[in-house]
């Protein structure tokens, strides 16, 4: 397991009240048997250029076969060069969790999910926050542009009355192969 944010520099005292916590946040690379996972957690590129820090720093972090996308799939946290790794190869899996208070992620032309579809066929999202009786019992495969058009596609988490279901579960071989377990109230969001 490799810390691949923050650096000590982004530790310092901030001095002020601007500061972005997310610049903070602590990124994971995690590896086995050759294969890599990259956790994204909230890092972000704008401001403060964290993944760029990061790239800069362990160029290496862009070869990996499981992303976690950094901070709820938000355009802002996004850097091309940690996706574009993706273009022409094996298709990488990207993973990302929605936060309902900040409406991400943001599925509209021109932010972070069509980015994210630029670079993947799907992003494997681990739920639209509703209650366990109205999910389809089976993850749903939805286009971007279907949620895109919806006027609050995130909305508050609402009580699920049964366990958890909003979740994706990931099973990495030594093969490198990703086998995925999906909660009903999962969504799988592919281009379109």
């Amino acid at each position: 397991m490799l810390t691949l944010s923050p650096e000590r520099a982004a530790l310092r005292p901030a001095g002020g009240s601007n500061f972005d916590w997310n610049r903070v946040a602590t990124a994971l690379a995690i590896e086995w048997e050759g294969h890599r996972v990259v956790l994204g957690a909230d890092l972000v590129e704008k401001p403060g250029k964290g993944w760029s820090t990061v790239l800069k720093r362990t160029p290496t972090a862009r070869q990996h076969v499981l992303l976690k996308v950094a901070h709820h799939g938000s355009l802002e946290a996004q850097h091309e060069s940690l996706l574009k790794r993706l273009v022409g190869e094996a298709v990488v899996t990207l993973v990302t969790t929605p936060f309902a208070s900040q409406d991400l992620p943001r599925f509209g032309k021109d932010d972070g999910v069509d980015l994210l579809l630029q670079h993947s066929d799907r992003l494997l999202l681990s739920g639209l926050s509703q209650a366990f009786e109205t999910q389809d019992r089976k993850p749903r495969q939805w286009p971007r542009s279907r949620l895109a058009r919806l006027k609050k596609p995130i909305a508050p988490d609402e009580p699920v009355g049964e366990f958890p279901t909003n979740y994706v579960h990931l099973v990495l071989s030594s093969a490198g192969k990703l086998k995925a377990n999906y909660g009903p109230g999962s969504v799988i969001v592919h281009r379109g």
